[in-house]
């Protein structure tokens, strides 16, 4: 999360014309990283990656504020839940929307 939101900043800084190059980076980045999950609050992030695209479970509306107060492992199991009822590029765009923090207790 924090790499999107720097790469989000980082383009408003440096304009349109380098928000392509500079997504391409972040989800190759995303794709093959590897050390957020040694993180005590990403050691569930397997199981929670595991159950994306799933039958829908029972998760909470997607809105960047459902998320407000949850704890890392919270966020994850929702977002999950996200992938069986939405597409991916409509869950990227509200985790782009989440304020500094939100997810964050």
């Amino acid at each position: 999360m924090i790499y999107v939101v720097k790469t989000i900043e980082l383009t408003k800084r440096l304009g349109s014309e380098v928000a392509e190059p500079l997504l391409c980076l972040l989800v190759r980045h995303l794709i093959y990283a590897r050390s957020e999950d040694l993180l005590p609050e990403f050691r569930d992030y397997a199981e929670c990656l595991a159950g994306w695209r799933q039958p829908p479970l029972p998760c909470p509306p997607l809105n960047a504020a459902a998320l407000r107060g949850m704890a890392p492992k919270s966020t994850m199991i929702a977002v999950a839940a996200w992938g069986g009822r939405y597409p991916p590029e409509e869950i990227f765009q509200c985790l782009l929307r989440l304020p500094r923090g939100i997810c964050c207790m």
